[in-house]
């Protein structure tokens, strides 16, 4: 019998995938999008692909595939070589596709050929009995039982025979011991009919190390939020002395480098673990909740320094722009400076003038949106916004619905009324809206620099829009 080197790989690193898939692409059923197998596959960290495997094949027996063969349109699935690269391996395999996925043995096929008619092993047998003493110390749980058959009652059809059942309070356990010749396939199997229960599967391995990983027991600590859990001679000794049950839980840490994994072992109370029946999951620390939220924190605080440099830029725009008014500034030093605005905007996609005049259709959208906002005229030599509001609407009327929206955004069009003091603007503005309502076309928005605008006065985006 042709024996194989176990190969442990790093959760945090890039998972490996086979160097020429038969299946080159998988089509995504959600997306209706092809995916490159080996980029899919090379895209996700090591310990992210175990727990997406997982879900494939859960998805698949459900008659939910969520991958299929882009050829053929049969679903596919997830498996590992014997050195784990992964790659993708039809459901069923007839002939009909030229993808051939099943031409050389996967740890799976070695384990199964290896173990086929294999009875229950003298560590097997000696693992459960370790069980059973450590939950028979306990007088929380209930309804202790060892091979007992239990029989669905809705969902998923069939039976199941935990080593361990018993019950915590009002949550039913199902405790499995991890063999070496537990298939991912079984592993999905049990859970979805335990969750389909309402029932929790709770897997318990002899030992870990690790340094030295099975893909068994990848299948196992993965997609239990990276925790995994050991019930051993000393946890059995310590359950008896105790009075609770009690276990080694080894999880991965969170926030340590991120190219090589640290991990944390920890003597605990089963009590003490979080039980996630929908999720079919039993640990003690919440490691993907953690990263997640880090990672969450990590973009929060990049949109909160791009945001500050954004704004930066936009005020550093427009306090030069508004030099232009400076007497004391003189052209060619208004020009360098409005010269070190041009690569930073370019970087956001953003184009501005080549020269700091001579764009007379911004200056004037400028003039109208800082006049708004401030609610003081700005770039016109007028001291009060009726003054501004009767020059758009003799020389610029298509700026002049704009100018009343931006009034209105900034809260400054009570300003332009408190102003108007003989009522001249309002009179003319009801003229205005007549006009408007008689089908005038006068006053029709022209559009000008709109992404530009849109990106200085964010909040007032919309309205630069065509």
């Amino acid at each position: 019998m042709r024996a194989w080197r176990n190969v442990t790989i790093e959760p945090l690193a890039p998972a490996p995938a086979v160097e020429t898939p038969q299946i080159a692409q998988v089509l995504s059923l959600r997306t209706g999008r092809l995916l490159d197998a080996r980029r899919f596959i090379t895209r996700h960290r090591y310990e992210d692909l175990v727990r997406v495997r997982t879900r494939v094949l859960e998805a698949m027996y459900a008659g939910r595939p969520r991958l299929v063969c882009s050829i053929c349109h049969t679903p596919v699935y997830i498996v590992a070589s014997t050195r784990k690269a992964f790659f993708f391996r039809h459901r069923h395999e007839d002939g009909s596709c030229p993808a051939v996925t099943r031409n050389f043995e996967t740890q799976d096929d070695i384990r199964a050929r290896q173990y086929a008619g294999v009875q229950e092993s003298e560590a097997h047998r000696r693992l459960k009995r370790l069980l059973v003493r450590s939950i028979s110390a306990d007088p929380a749980f209930a309804e202790l039982a060892e091979e007992k058959t239990w029989r669905a009652t809705t969902g998923v059809a069939g039976l199941r025979r935990p080593d361990v059942a018993c019950a915590l309070g009002a949550v039913k356990l199902a405790f499995e011991a991890q063999l070496s010749t537990t298939f991912l396939s079984v592993v999905v199997g049990r859970r979805a009919f335990y969750r389909s229960e309402g029932a929790l599967l709770v897997w318990v391995l002899a030992s870990f190390d690790p340094d030295d990983r099975r893909m068994t027991e990848d299948d196992i600590l993965f997609p239990n939020n990276s925790n995994v859990l050991v019930v051993d001679e000393e946890t059995a000794r310590a359950s008896e002395a105790a009075g609770r049950f009690m276990l080694t839980c080894w999880c991965r840490r969170t926030g340590g480098p991120s190219d090589r994994a640290e991990w944390e072992k920890t003597l605990v109370r089963f009590d003490q673990l979080t039980l996630d029946i929908e999720g079919q999951r039993a640990f003690l620390v919440d490691v993907e909740g953690e990263e997640r939220r880090r990672a969450e924190a990590a973009e929060a605080e990049g949109l909160r320094v791009a945001a500050e440099k954004d704004e930066a830029l936009r005020s550093g725009f427009l306090a030069c722009w508004m030099r232009r008014y400076d007497p004391d500034v003189t052209y060619a030093e208004r020009e360098r400076e409005w010269a070190t605005f041009v690569l930073p905007f370019s970087g956001r996609g953003l184009a501005i003038p080549a020269h700091c005049w001579g764009e007379p259709e911004l200056d004037r959208r400028l003039k109208a949106a800082l006049t708004a906002k401030s609610g003081t005229p700005i770039g016109w030599r007028y001291k009060k916004l009726p003054e501004v509001a009767h020059h758009l609407h003799d020389k610029h009327p298509d700026l002049l619905f704009l100018f009343g929206r931006l009034l209105k955004l900034y809260g400054t069009d009570e300003r332009l009324r408190h102003e108007d003091r003989t009522g001249s603007w309002s009179r003319k503005a009801e003229a205005v809206r007549a006009e408007v309502r008689h089908g005038s076309r006068r006053y029709q928005p022209a559009t000008a620099w709109p992404e530009l605008l849109a990106y200085l006065f964010p909040e007032a985006a919309a309205l630069f829009q065509p």
